[in-house]
């Protein structure tokens, strides 16, 4: 609370909107300090001797939270209702496409979380020779941007929250900032720019601290195809429209476990669904567009 409050009143940082995807103009920060994270954790790590002895000195960085049983229980559930409000917005809005969105959504019904897992513990010792220190959760909720005064424009941004770190690809964070955070628009006609941002960023990085790495963009956009799951699915299942409106009208400090957050989360989504037939509407268009945009990406 002492970090966040120095951040807020003594250098006017601030969060941005509640569920508000960025423009390029956060994008460029966002990407490149994630990039001078993965790059400092590498260099850090290697600089130490490897995983082995940095986790010896510091042993509370790697939580590996997203398998155990207590995280399972409460996300789980939550994912497999995502998956089913989406296919009943699709099932009340006849858009282009609607069809191959709910076989897609359908097919990982009763499996989403393991495979929202998979991509963390499916790697080859080639993948593993790049592995940094993950933030776990770096979402537009857990950053912080400070704007000029005047202009308005974004000119700084901390990552805050790091209690999820793991150590594993950096594909994990890639993917999941870019589907949870980025706004789908922007998302698709600057992929390759973004990922090049990111790219150079990294390298930058890691040689200024004498551990250089060698990875092309074909290479890095590899690595992101192979663990866009983790992302993506967290991306479908809790930054949709209707999830974010559902957990405006949460209030954390009426629900007695993670059992009643995700019965009234559902509750309140349901509630978006039927005040909100327009917005419904334009949900469904994104959610094939979002399908669509998974399945060329795990085929190209």
């Amino acid at each position: 609370m002492v970090v966040l409050e120095n951040l807020v009143i003594d250098k006017d940082y601030m969060l941005l909107e509640a569920g508000e995807k960025q423009d390029m103009e956060a994008v460029r920060l966002a990407i490149t300090n994630l990039a001078k994270h993965h790059g400092l954790s590498y260099a850090f790590i290697s600089e130490l001797g490897g995983p082995g002895p940095f986790f010896r000195r510091f042993p509370n960085l790697d939580f590996d939270a997203y398998a155990q049983p207590s995280f399972r229980k409460s996300f789980e559930s939550m994912m497999e209702s995502s998956i089913k409000s989406n296919v009943q917005i699709l099932e009340r809005n006849n858009v282009a496409g609607r069809e191959r969105a709910i076989e897609k959504l359908k097919s990982f019904g009763g499996k989403l979380y393991d495979t929202m897992l998979n991509p963390m513990y499916t790697y080859d010792s080639e993948e593993e020779k790049l592995f940094v220190l993950n933030h776990g959760d770096y979402w537009g909720n857990n950053m912080m941007f400070r704007k000029d005064k005047v202009t308005n424009k974004i000119t700084s941004h901390v990552a805050i929250d790091m209690q999820l770190t793991l150590y594993n690809s950096l594909g994990l964070d890639v993917g999941f900032y870019l589907f949870t955070s980025v706004k789908p628009n922007v998302r698709r006609a600057h992929w390759q720019e973004i990922l090049e941002m990111y790219l150079s960023t990294l390298k930058e990085t890691c040689a200024e601290l004498g551990h250089p790495i060698d990875l092309s963009y074909d290479e890095l956009h590899l690595i992101i195809r192979k663990k866009v799951d983790f992302g993506f699915w967290i991306g479908v299942a809790f930054t949709d429209e209707a999830s974010i409106a559902g957990y405006k009208e949460l209030n954390l400090n009426e629900l007695e476990d993670m059992e009643s957050f995700s019965t009234e989360l559902i509750k309140f989504i349901q509630k978006w669904i039927d005040e909100n037939p327009e917005k419904v509407k334009e949900s469904a268009v994104e959610m094939v567009k979002l399908m669509d945009e998974y399945t060329q990406l795990l085929i190209q």
